[in-house]
C-alpha cells in the first residue's frame, strides 16, 4: 500500500497503543518527543548510586502522552550503555498489573521482570532457578511472604553488585491497590539503593502531594504535557522520513497553519499526533476538518468504550462538564443538572484521581474550575452532540484555519477607525468581513479585520467592537476574536481562563495582536495613555 492509498487500517511499524508491540530499533528510531526528558534520566542514572543513594522518580501526564514509550526507550538506553548496564537491570511490567492486590504481589511481579530478563539474555538456567525460588515462598502468611520475595530480589541484585531499576507503568494503579502498604513501600525504597523506582503515572497520586502521604515530596515528578507546534511537526517529519512518505513533509512546508490548528485541538498528545500522520499519509482529501473527521472517528472505539465503562452518574457529569466546553465550577455544573453541589463536587473529585477531569486554573477569588482532562475526548464528544454543538466546533476549525493559515498581516485597507469621525463607515467594512463571505473571502480580508479591530482597541471602541460581533449573531464563529477583544474590555489578564484552552490559545495570541507594543492585559493606566496617544497622532 502507498502512502495515498485509503484505508482505515494502521500502517505497519508503528503502534498507537501499545509500544510494546514495536520492535526495539522501530521505537528507538521513532522516539522523538521526549529525548530531553529521557537524557535527563539518563544522566541521574548515571550519577546516582552509592552511598548517596538515588532520587526515585514519576512522570505524570495524560493518556498517549508517551509515557509508556518513554520507559521502553529508558529501558533500552540502559541495556546498549556499557556503564549504564554494568551497574543497572531495567526491568519492565506489562502496562496493567491487574494481579497486584497485595505487597507480595509487587515483589512476586519484579521477580517475574527478573526471571523474564535473565531469559532474554540467555541466562535459562539462572531464570528456571529464580522460578523454582518463587514456587518455595511461603504462601500461608502474607507478611513473610512479601519479606521473602523482597529478600530474594535484592539478595540477587547484591551476588550481582548491579542494582534494578523498576519501570512502573500505571504506577496509579499499584499505590490504590496498596494503600495499607505505602509506607513500607516507601521504607524499602529508602533503605536499599538498589532499587530505584521510576512510575508513569495518568492520575495525580494522592499520597505524592498530601501532606499525611506516604510519599509525599519523596518522588521527583516530571510533567508531560502537550508537544508545542514544533515538537509535533518534529514528529510528523521524522515519521514521514522514516517511513517515506515526502508528501506528508511537503504538506507541512505548504501548509504550516494546518499543523497548528490540529496540534491545538488534539492538545498536542502524543498518541493523537501518530494518528494524525498516518491520516495524512494516506489522505486524498487536503482539509483540516477532514483529518479531524479521520482523527476523531479513529478514536471513536477507544472513546466509547472509556465512556461507557464509567458509572452512570459519572456519564452524566462528563456529559455536562464536556458540553459546556469552557471549564467550570462544581456549583455550575450542579445548576445545570439539578444535583446537589457536594454529590457533583465528590464525582468530580473521583473522576480527577482517574485522570478524567483536571482542575483547571480558575481567576483570582473564584472557586476551583474543572475541565475534561484530555481535550480531544472533549473534541470528540462535542462532534457527537447535537447540531448546534457540533456547528460551535466546526466553527472554531474553521476560524483557526484563517487565524493560522495567514502567512501575513499587512492590512490594504485605510485605519479608517482610528480617522476622526470615521467610526460608523470602519463598522461597515467590519460588519460586511464578520457577516459576508466564504471562507476563501475571510482568508484574503482577514489582515484587514485585524487592522479594524487592533484601531477599535487604539480608539476606545473596544466595547463597541464586542457588542458588534454579538449584535451579528456570529460571535460563535469568531469567538476566539471575542473572547479577546472582551479580555481587553475588561483589562483583565484572568479574564480568559474562563474559555476553553482550544478558544484560549488563539485568543492569547489575538490580545498580543491587538495591544499596542509593550502593553499588557492589566496595565489599565499605561493602555489608557496608549489609547491618548494614538488618538493624538490621528489628529496632528
Amino acid at each position: 500500500m502507498n502512502g495515498n492509498e485509503s484505508s482505515n487500517e494502521p500502517l505497519p511499524g508503528l503502534a498507537v497503543y501499545n509500544p510494546a508491540l514495536l520492535k526495539k530499533e522501530d521505537l528507538i528510531a521513532q522516539f522523538v518527543a521526549r529525548q530531553p526528558l529521557l537524557n535527563r534520566l539518563v544522566e541521574e542514572l548515571r550519577r546516582c548510586g552509592g552511598k548517596s543513594g538515588c532520587q526515585h522518580q514519576l512522570i505524570v501526564g495524560p493518556r498517549g502522552t508517551g509515557k509508556t514509550t518513554l520507559l521502553r526507550r529508558l529501558r533500552y538506553a540502559i541495556e546498549d550503555d556499557a556503564e549504564l548496564s554494568s551497574r543497572w537491570v531495567p526491568l519492565v511490567f506489562p502496562e496493567e498489573q491487574y494481579n497486584v492486590s497485595r505487597l507480595s504481589d509487587l515483589w512476586v511481579n519484579c521477580l517475574d521482570a527478573l526471571g523474564d530478563t535473565l531469559e532474554r539474555w540467555g541466562r535459562k538456567d539462572d531464570a528456571d532457578w529464580l522460578d523454582r525460588q518463587i514456587e518455595k515462598l511461603p504462601a500461608d502468611d502474607e507478611k513473610r511472604r512479601a519479606q521473602a520475595a523482597l529478600d530474594l530480589l535484592i539478595g540477587w541484585a547484591r551476588k550481582e553488585n548491579r542494582g534494578l531499576v523498576l519501570l512502573f507503568d500505571n504506577s496509579d494503579l499499584i499505590f490504590d491497590r496498596l494503600k495499607d502498604d505505602h509506607w513500607a513501600i516507601r521504607e524499602v525504597l529508602s533503605g536499599d539503593n538498589r532499587l530505584l523506582f521510576i512510575g508513569a503515572t495518568s492520575a495525580t497520586i494522592e499520597a505524592t502531594y498530601n501532606h499525611e502521604g506516604a510519599f509525599y515530596d519523596f518522588f521527583k515528578i516530571h510533567e508531560l504535557r502537550g508537544l508545542t507546534d514544533q515538537e509535533t511537526r518534529e514528529v510528523i517529519t521524522n515519521l514521514a522520513r522514516l517511513r517515506n512518505t515526502p508528501h506528508v513533509i511537503e504538506t507541512l512546508e505548504r501548509e504550516p497553519g494546518r499543523i497548528r490548528t490540529l496540534n491545538l485541538l488534539t492538545g498536542g498528545n502524543l498518541r493523537t499526533i501518530v494518528v494524525l500522520y498516518q491520516a495524512l499519509a494516506r489522505g486524498k482529501d487536503d482539509s483540516i476538518r477532514a483529518d479531524l473527521e479521520q482523527l476523531l472517528d479513529q478514536y471513536t472505539p477507544l472513546y466509547k468504550h472509556r465512556f461507557e465503562t464509567m458509572s452512570a452518574q459519572s456519564q452524566q457529569i462528563v456529559d455536562a462538564l464536556a458540553l459546556n466546553w469552557d471549564p467550570t465550577t462544581a456549583a455550575e455544573l450542579a445548576e445545570k443538572l439539578r444535583m446537589e453541589t457536594n454529590a457533583v463536587s465528590a464525582v468530580l473529585n473521583r473522576l480527577d484521581s482517574d485522570g478524567v477531569v483536571e482542575k483547571a486554573p480558575s481567576p483570582p477569588g473564584e472557586k476551583m474550575f474543572f475541565q475534561i482532562a484530555e481535550r480531544f475526548f472533549n473534541i470528540w464528544y462535542l462532534m457527537r452532540a447535537g447540531r448546534r454543538v457540533q456547528r460551535k466546533l466546526i466553527w472554531l476549525v474553521e476560524f483557526l484555519k484563517i487565524f493560522y493559515g495567514a502567512t501575513e498581516l499587512r492590512p490594504r485597507a485605510r485605519h479608517l477607525a482610528q480617522e476622526p469621525g470615521k467610526w460608523d463607515e470602519a463598522v461597515v467594512f467590519a460588519r460586511k468581513f464578520i457577516v459576508e463571505g466564504d471562507d476563501e473571502y475571510h482568508e484574503e480580508n482577514w489582515p484587514d479585520s485585524i487592522s479594524f479591530f487592533r484601531d477599535a482597541v487604539a480608539t476606545g471602541h473596544t466595547e463597541e467592537a464586542v457588542a458588534l460581533l454579538d449584535e451579528t449573531e456570529y460571535d460563535e464563529r469568531w469567538r476566539p476574536l471575542r473572547e479577546a477583544l472582551q479580555a481587553i474590555a475588561e483589562d483583565d489578564s484572568s479574564y480568559l481562563l474562563r474559555v476553553a484552552p482550544e478558544i484560549r490559545q488563539p485568543a492569547e495570541e489575538i490580545v498580543a495582536l491587538l495591544l499596542p507594543e509593550g502593553v499588557r492585559l492589566g496595565s489599565a493606566p499605561k493602555l489608557a495613555r496608549a489609547r491618548r496617544t494614538r488618538r493624538k497622532k490621528s489628529q496632528d
